[in-house]
């Protein structure tokens, strides 16, 4: 048998997930890397090392690598409306998080084109947009999964998107559920989460305003997530709001918290850049500077973090 670890605070086999004495044990068909026979799944209720359960109570015999993800936010700074110049940006900073081991990279919101709400239906496009294709070839050939921000069109009207590309997958879409009052003028809701499986963590997607609604989190804890990723284009007196609310966050549901942020301006504001890390009893464990571009990747088995900018031009 083999061990497989995931450090979360969810209600597994009737045990309640206040109990912080014992793990809970479940079994199912494991379906990453190299696993295809059962396997024990242990989630944690308290706030306990995964490391150091795995050291005391099992031997591995297989890679630790197999059950840890590095996840990757990315801080850009994205040139208003210029699709092929953000998607080079992009890509630099996709090498970067390869250079570095990083299993996903997720983006800020509307990265592409920019946080652009006058622009996006004339930005718009679908998910399927050959532009992408070479996100697609990057995540296949270097096994990373990348999440970019994008206007993409609905039935309805403009959504606020994530473009996902996994390894040998389709692409799959987030749109942002919950919209800021001044965003009803130029953009409609989506209206269904996403969950990333990554490894042995489940990530949780959310866009700017939705770390501010409780029913969001909330929805993402009751569904087992372990990691809340909010890809964001704040503002400088908003980064400092949201810095604060996931903080709490993290701490309320016992989550790993990731914010993606922009810098440069957006609309007709100046964003705040500190794109950052909260470990799951709410603690800053990493946060960019307030106007570089660079990556932050969190390590989420160790909850190491490592920084890295790339060079001022």
């Amino acid at each position: 048998m083999i061990l497989i670890a995931r450090y979360s605070a969810v209600k597994k086999s009737g045990r309640c997930k206040k109990d912080k004495k014992h793990p809970c044990l479940d079994y199912f068909n494991a379906t990453n890397g190299c696993h295809s026979q059962k396997c024990i799944f242990v989630t944690f209720t308290g706030r306990k090392r995964i490391d150091d359960f795995l050291k005391k109570n099992y031997q591995l015999n297989c890679p630790l690598t197999d059950i840890t993800m590095k996840i990757c936010a990315a801080q850009v700074k994205p040139i208003k409306g210029d699709i092929e110049t953000n998607i080079a940006k992009h890509k630099k900073l996709i090498a970067l998080a390869v250079a570095n081991k990083a299993n996903m990279i997720m983006f800020p919101e509307l990265s592409i084109t920019g946080y652009e709400p006058a622009l996006a239906r004339e930005l718009s496009t679908g998910k399927d947009d050959k532009r992408f294709n070479e996100f697609q070839i990057i995540s296949d050939s270097q096994h990373i999964t990348i999440g970019v921000g994008m206007p993409v069109k609905g039935e309805q009207g403009v959504l606020i998107s994530m473009i996902i590309f996994q390894p040998g997958k389709d692409r799959e879409i987030y749109c942002k559920q919950y919209l800021h009052s001044d965003e009803y003028s130029f953009f409609c809701k989506g209206t269904e989460a996403l969950f990333l499986n990554q490894a042995t963590d489940k990530v949780a997607l959310s866009i700017c305003y939705e770390l501010s609604v409780p029913e969001h989190s909330a929805h993402a804890y009751e569904n087992g997530a372990n990691i809340y990723f909010s890809s964001v284009a704040k503002s400088v007196d908003g980064v400092e709001k949201a810095v604060k609310t996931l903080s709490a966050l993290a701490k309320q549901y016992s989550m790993t918290v990731i914010m993606s942020n922009c810098t440069g301006y957006c609309d007709n504001f100046l964003c705040g850049g500190h794109t950052s890390a909260w470990n799951d009893e709410g603690e800053l464990i990493g946060q960019l500077d307030e106007s570089g571009e660079g990556i932050l990747i969190v390590d989420t088995l160790t909850r190491e973090v490592l920084e890295k900018m790339l060079p001022d031009k």
